[in-house]
């Protein structure tokens, strides 16, 4: 007496390389997606806040040089790097990008998780090259 077992059709990898190509173009349409463009464009328009971030960026760097050569770096220099983080992080344009990329974070990982439902495993974690280890 023999048993069929129903076990499920292997999809060619094709085939799962397009879903994930439809995946792929439905997420680029959600509404998520097209609001974080939409707040990158627009923080990347705004030349002031350019102009603070290069600062910003400069003052970094002249910190990171003085830590690495032993010197000690404070002062007006100090006072002004704070001063632009905290101009920059309350920025309307950079809290604009921050929210988005947040709610694209949200919709991400819930289309994980949703894959994961159905696959029985963590999609995303098992996605990534495992390092580390004995043998890793």
């Amino acid at each position: 007496m023999r048993i069929a077992i129903d076990t499920p059709k292997e999809a060619p990898v094709g085939e799962v390389l397009e879903a994930a190509a439809t995946l792929a173009k439905a997420i680029r349409a959600a509404a998520e997606w097209q609001a974080l463009e939409r707040a990158q464009a627009a923080f990347q328009r705004d030349a002031v806040l350019q102009q603070k971030l290069a600062r910003h960026d400069e003052l970094s760097k002249a910190r990171q040089l003085a830590r690495e050569s032993g010197q000690n770096w404070a002062g007006r220099e100090m006072v002004e790097l704070i001063a632009l983080q905290d101009q920059i992080q309350r920025h309307e344009r950079y809290v604009q990008r921050q929210e988005a990329g947040q709610a694209l974070v949200e919709l991400l990982q819930n289309i994980n998780q949703a894959i994961s439902d159905n696959l029985g495993l963590d999609f995303a974690s098992n996605a990534a090259l495992r390092r580390g280890g004995c043998c890793g």
